[in-house]
This record gives C-alpha cells, sequence and structure tokens, in this order.
C-alpha cells in the first residue's frame, strides 16, 4: 500500500476490493504490515474490512466472474461459501 493510502486507510473499501478481486480475508494482515501496523490491534478497523471483504465476495463469486474467470482459463483463487458456489460454478463451467 502506499504512504499516502496507509496514512487514512479506507478498511471497509479495502475489503471489498481484496474480496472482489479473490483474496483471502487474511489479506487484512498483509495490508497492516505494509503499513507498519501489524503490532497494534484495532478491532473497528478489522471489522470495517470484514464487511467489506464479505461485500466483495459476493461479487467475486457471482454467475458473472465465474463465466469470467472460466472463459479466460483462470483458477479460482478463493473457495465461495456454500451459499454463493453453486451460482459461481455455473458461471464457471
Amino acid at each position: 500500500m502506499s504512504a499516502t493510502a496507509c496514512a487514512a486507510p479506507d478498511w471497509r473499501a479495502l475489503g471489498v476490493e481484496d474480496g472482489r478481486l479473490g483474496r483471502r480475508a487474511t489479506a487484512y494482515e498483509t495490508r497492516r504490515a505494509e503499513c507498519g501496523l501489524a503490532a497494534t490491534p484495532d478491532e473497528l478497523a478489522e471489522d470495517a474490512y470484514l464487511s467489506g471483504h464479505a461485500e466483495g465476495v459476493v461479487i467475486y463469486c457471482s454467475r458473472a466472474n465465474g463465466y469470467k474467470l472460466g472463459r479466460a482459463g483462470a483458477t479460482p483463487t478463493l473457495s465461495c461459501p456454500p451459499h454463493l458456489e453453486q451460482e459461481f460454478a455455473a458461471g464457471y463451467a
């Protein structure tokens, strides 16, 4: 992350982005480490990130994204939750 992004991170938006791109929720810790924040727990930031990540996962696990990844021959990078898995698989097939 850039110094500007680290100065005032929008954790919810970063979570949406990571989920949408198929990154695991553990990317939160990586982002915090990049900003030198790993040693300072922040429950509000983590909650915002995880909430955003869940929104992003819905986008990643959509039929349309499954289709896009399947057409590109890409391997899925994230396991979709059970309630979204079938929709994603239908597009990926």
